[in-house]
This record gives C-alpha cells, structure tokens and sequence, in this order.
C-alpha cells in the first residue's frame, strides 16, 4: 500500500513537472507564441505597385514565415494620395519600404528607423534615349528632366549639387508613369529604377543610355525596410520578428525567383487593377536586382554599415540639402537578435530538481533525452548546412587556379586613395606573386611592395569607392609580371580582385608584334612589289611600292582585284596564273609584258601557293619586278649581234681572217691539249 502510494504521489509529480516543461518551451522556444493564438495584424506599405521590387516580402508571407513569427500581414499595393514614409509616421501602416531618403528625412527631424538595407546600391538613375547623344550630366544642362518634386529626388539632387551643377539650369518636369515621354521626345531625361524603366524602352525598340550617381561619388543605399520610433518602442517584439522574418523572405526570394515572379502573376495581378508587368519584365528586374543591387552572395541581405549611413548624411549637409546629423545611435535599428538560451537554463533547474526526486529521473531523463535530442538535430543540421557551405567555399578558395586577394583601401585626409591592405589571400596568389601569406595579410602593399605604380592604387580605389567593377590588364614592374585583373567591391571601403599571371602570354604577343613590325619593315624596303590574296584572288595586303605603282594607299587594297586595276584582258590572266598556282601547289615564275601610256612594260612574277593546316590553298603570295630595262638591253645586244653577224658574213676575205687567226693563236698556245680548243666565234 505504502509503494502504491509512492507511486502515486510519483506520478503527480511527474504530471506537475512535465506541465511546467511543456510551459517552459512554449515560452522560451522560437516559435514563443502558442499555435492557437491570434495572430497579430499588420501592415506594409509599399512605395510602389506589386513587383518583384518587394519579392522579399511576398516570398515571406507565402512560405509562412511572417505566420510562424505570430504576424497576420497586410502588403499594401502602392497609395497614391500618401507616401510610406508618411503612412508609416502616421500610423497608418507599421512598416514601409524606401530609399537612403530616410537619412535626410531623419536629418529633417522625421523619427524614421532604418531596420534592413534590402538593395546595397541605389536602383535610381537618370535614363536617357542612347540616340540623345547624352552620356554625362554636364550635356544635360538645359535640358527638360523628369522627376518625383519632392524628398525622393534627394539623392539624384545631391549627384548634381555634388558635381556643382544647379538644377535651376535645367527644366524639372513632373514625373509620369510610363516613358512615354521619353520616346515622344518630349522630355530628355527621366529620374527611374534600374530594373524597369531600360527595359521598357526597349521593348519599344529604342536603347537606353544610363547615368547612375555611383559613377560620380555618391553611392547610397537602395530600398530599405523601415519603420518608426513609436514602433519600436510600443512594439519592440513585432519589430523584431518582422525584420526577421523579411529577411529570412528575401533570402528566399533570391534563391527562388521564379517561384516568386509566379507568385506575382497569378496571385497579385489576378485581382489588381494596376499596370502589371510581364514575366519577361519581372525576370530583368529579379536579375538586375540580384548581380547589380543586392549582391546576396557577396553581402548579407539586410546589413547596414554605420560608416556608410554616416558618410550619406554627410554628404546631404555638406551640399547644404539639410542639417548636420550629430547622431545615428536611434536611426539604425540593432535587433539584438541572438538565440535564446531562457528555456535551456529554465529546462536544466527543473532537471536538477526532478533529479532530486529519485525515483522519477528516469522517466523525466527520458523525456529529456527526447527534447534535447531533437533540439540538438535541429542544431546539427543547420550546422552541417552551413559547413557544407564553408567547406565549399574553402576547396573552391583553396584550388582555383585564379588568384584571389580581399583588401581594404586607404584614403588620405582629401578621401584619396593611397594605399591598401591586404585581408585575405588564397594559395593562387602566393604562387603568382611570390607573396606568402603570412606577410601579406595585416599589411599594405606600400610596406610590402614600396615602389609600386601608383596607378594599381589609383584603380583599386575607385572600385572601392564607387562600386564599380573593373577588368583591366597592367604591369607589375617589381614583380616583373603581367596580369589580367577582374576588380569589384564586396562592401564599402573593401575590393577584390581575381587575377591570372598572363606574363607568357603579353612576352609572346610582343615577339609577335615584334616580328611583325620588323616584317613589315624589310617588305616595305624591298624595291620589289609583294602583295598576298586570297583564295578568290582577292587582294588583302600589299606593299607601299605595289600601291604606289597603283595610285592607291597600301591600305586601300583589301577587297579589290586585278579587275579593279587592269585592263580586262590582264586581269583575267593574272587570275588564271593565280588559280594554277593554287591548283597545283607549285611555286610559279613569270615574264610577261603590258602596255602602259602607249609604251610596252615588262615583269618577272613569281608566285607560291599559301596553305592551311590540312594543306589546302587559301591563297597567294606574289613577289614582281619591272625587269623593262634588262628586257630592252637584252633586246639591243641581240640586234647589235644581229647587225654585226650579218656584217661578217658579207665582208670579203672573211674566211682568211679567221683562218689567219686560229694558227695565230695555236702558235701562241703551243701545248694545248687536243679537249682544250681556243675558238673565235665571229658569229658570237
């Protein structure tokens, strides 16, 4: 009885605390709301229609994540008689989407909070008809432009006030949906975003020229989830696993854009009322907002860098648009987001009081095996995810034949660049450069490498500063070697670059160009005319000599033939000498003769055959040279013996002359031998 009564008593205690377990984990586990509970309604709204602009945050609604965090959300379509930044402080939305306005609408004294920068640069820019012929924003002066007329123009107002162009010299027109004006010509320029407007002119059939501000200093942030002061502090959780769970959307989103462009048109176009976008159009937007905005492989969606929100609201005061900001501590928003612990430390008291219970430890050891156990795989498997992709990156880092450098640059007091410092290197770099990389990283390359042109610093600071990339190839005097370099900036302030040691490959080329020029050189010196044609004996090179004996430039004759500089007779000749040539692979000799101006020419042509790799004919190479002077010399000699033959032979007492010579001669050379004979050809 008494056993029995123990375990009854057990068994209570056993209910007691399994009740105060479960009740730990629903408080302290991640999902922290129990799956009953009503959702809490809120709302985003978006500066603009459904696009794939805002992907991140459908892609987060339709795979639950906003629900799992215990949100019931609301993505407004674009309000046209109020601006996100308006509705938000307004309390009419509790989150919206814009750009680095924020900063100078902060500096205005709005209590707006930046919660995640979804685009690392600005889609904004000015796009022009390529036709316009405007390619800088000094040929703009004058000129009619297109934009919002209130803040959102801050940014592309700072690029002119930054180049110390006013706006007052230009006509600012209203912006329009659509560009339309653009292609009527009634408008040259028009403030747009990179993943739409370009490709609108060109399904019109017309190619867009872009100006982007980045290519002139100013490099702000692109769209950027954000909310209010009152927000945070009335709901500071909601603000947390809004962030968290957007975010998590936009990871999505970028990894499955075509689930997300779907999405789009068969959800939010179904029912809206809106211009839409074709799929064609969405994908262009989802590629350019992934290579040239977000950069989702080089930076962590949603990171915000300090220094760089700074560096924009110092770039809206010193161009005198606002006020200097003294601080950023309450704009950036830190979401603090680590892990919570609460429910293990929570879980481990009630372990140690259950244990001293004796009789129950098991079945509570039991129970916590499980929880544990399944905890612990969810852990694991997130951390062999994220292995797997560290140890991806680490054989690809490791064995690329590329070399790889990450650096940061630095500037002097004027914001130049002057130098820069190695953070990482991979083995590819060691073996190219000679440089280890222990002395490599912490270091900058002026301490490494003092006597290096300046001209790689130049180039590795504007792809820092700008955002830019770059593909350039140059010399490495110190390392005597040449490189082919593929520059880009993974974060402010920061490049990269890959490269490949092309040393072998410049050395060549320059013996090549060196053969070359003294090639050229000893043909255009010889007297004789050297020219080469193809297979259909058209003319693709000559000497000066050959073009000046045709009254033309040397680089005149490609394309032409014979027709173009012969009579019709001579041409069809020398055609018919070059295929006999080509057909039967033999080097040819010629002696021919022309008339010119009335006056009969002659030459001597010698012609090979040019053959491919398999031996067959793909042309001619011919050599001539005016032989006229040796032809009419030889022609003269021979009728001078003509003349003086016929002379001899009608001159009387001829044959005792020559008689007379011949023993005159046997007498003066006694000893000849009877093979060896003196004669005197008097007929020569």
């Amino acid at each position: 009885m008494l056993h029995n009564k123990r375990w009854k008593i057990s068994q209570q205690i056993i209910l007691f605390f399994s009740i105060i377990l479960i009740s730990a984990g629903m408080v302290y586990g991640e999902s922290s709301l129990p799956p009953r509970q009503k959702l809490d309604k809120v709302s985003m709204q978006l500066p603009w229609h459904h696009e794939f602009q805002f992907a991140g945050y459908y892609a987060a609604q339709i795979k639950g994540y906003y629900a799992k965090e215990g949100l019931d959300v609301e993505i407004r379509d674009r309000n046209f008689n109020q601006y996100p930044i308006d509705a938000v402080l307004s309390g009419e939305a509790d989150f919206g989407s814009s750009t680095s306005e924020l900063i100078y609408l902060r500096m205005q004294g709005k209590p707006v909070v930046a919660l995640a920068c979804i685009m690392q640069h600005s889609p904004l820019a000015l796009v022009m008809r390529k036709d316009s012929g405007i390619t800088t924003l000094e040929e703009l002066i004058g000129k009619t432009i297109a934009m919002e007329g209130d803040y959102r123009d801050a940014e592309m107002l700072a690029t002119f006030k930054n180049e110390g162009i006013a706006i007052e010299k230009m006509t600012i027109a209203k912006k329009t949906a659509g560009v339309e004006h653009l292609i009527d010509g009634s408008i040259d320029a028009r403030m747009s975003y990179l993943s739409d407007q370009p490709f609108a002119l060109r399904e019109k059939g017309i190619e867009p020229q872009v100006i982007r501000p980045v290519n002139y200093g100013i490099d702000f942030y692109g769209d950027t989830l954000f909310t209010s002061q009152s927000q945070i502090k009335n709901h500071p959780e909601r603000v947390r696993v809004f962030r968290r769970a957007s975010l998590r959307g936009w990871e999505y989103a970028m990894e499955n854009p075509e689930e997300i462009i779907d999405y789009i048109i068969t959800k939010l176009y179904a029912n809206s009322k809106t211009i839409t976008q074709t799929r064609q159009q969405l994908m262009f937007a989802a590629e350019v907002m992934t290579n040239d905005l977000i950069h989702p492989t080089l930076v962590e969606i949603g990171h915000m860098n300090p220094h760089r929100w700074r560096h924009i609201a110092d770039t809206y005061a010193e161009i005198g648009m606002a006020e200097n900001l003294e601080s950023l501590e309450d704009f950036i928003y830190d979401p603090d987001d680590k892990p919570e612990y609460n429910w293990l430390y929570v879980t481990l008291g009630l372990l140690i009081g259950i244990i001293a219970v004796g009789t129950l430890s098991y079945m509570w050891h039991k129970s916590l095996r499980l929880a544990v156990s399944r905890k612990t795989s969810e852990l694991l498997e997130s951390y062999q995810k994220h292995k797997r992709l560290e140890q991806d990156y680490q054989v690809l880092f490791r064995k690329m034949l590329d070399g790889f450098a990450f650096h940061e640059i630095i500037c002097d007091e004027q914001g130049q660049p002057i130098d820069y410092r190695f953070l990482n290197v991979n083995p590819a770099f060691e073996r190219m450069t000679g440089l280890k990389a222990k002395d490599a990283i912490g270091k900058t390359i002026m301490e490494i490498m003092p006597n290096i042109e300046h001209h790689w610093i130049k180039t590795y600071g504007k792809v820092a500063l700008t955002g830019e990339p770059e593909f350039f190839e140059n010399y490495s005097a110190e390392l005597n070697k040449y490189f082919e370099v593929t520059a880009f900036s993974p974060g402010i302030n920061q490049f990269a670059c890959i490269f490949a040691d092309i040393t072998e490959r410049k050395l060549a080329e320059q013996a090549l160009t060196q053969s070359e020029e003294k090639h050229r050189e000893l043909t255009e010196n010889l007297p004789q005319r050297i020219f080469h044609k193809d297979a259909n004996s058209v003319y693709i090179s000559c000497n000066e000599h050959y073009a000046r004996d045709l009254g033309i430039k040397a680089e005149d004759i490609a394309g032409k033939n014979d027709f173009d500089f012969y009579p019709k007779e001579l041409a069809e000749k020398y055609r018919k000498d070059d295929q006999l040539v080509m057909e039967n692979g033999n080097t040819e000799e010629i002696e021919e003769s022309y008339l010119k101006d009335d006056k009969e020419l002659f030459v001597q042509t010698v012609k090979t055959p040019l053959t491919d790799e398999a031996g067959n004919s793909v042309g001619i190479l011919g050599i001539f040279w005016d032989i006229t002077d040796r032809k009419q010399t030889e022609k003269a000699l021979h009728e001078s013996e003509e003349r003086f033959s016929l002379f001899m032979q009608h001159m009387p007492g001829i044959s005792f002359i020559k008689d007379g010579l011949k023993l005159s001669l046997k007498a003066i050379y006694p000893y000849q031998k009877e093979s060896t004979h003196i004669d005197l050809d008097l007929n020569l």
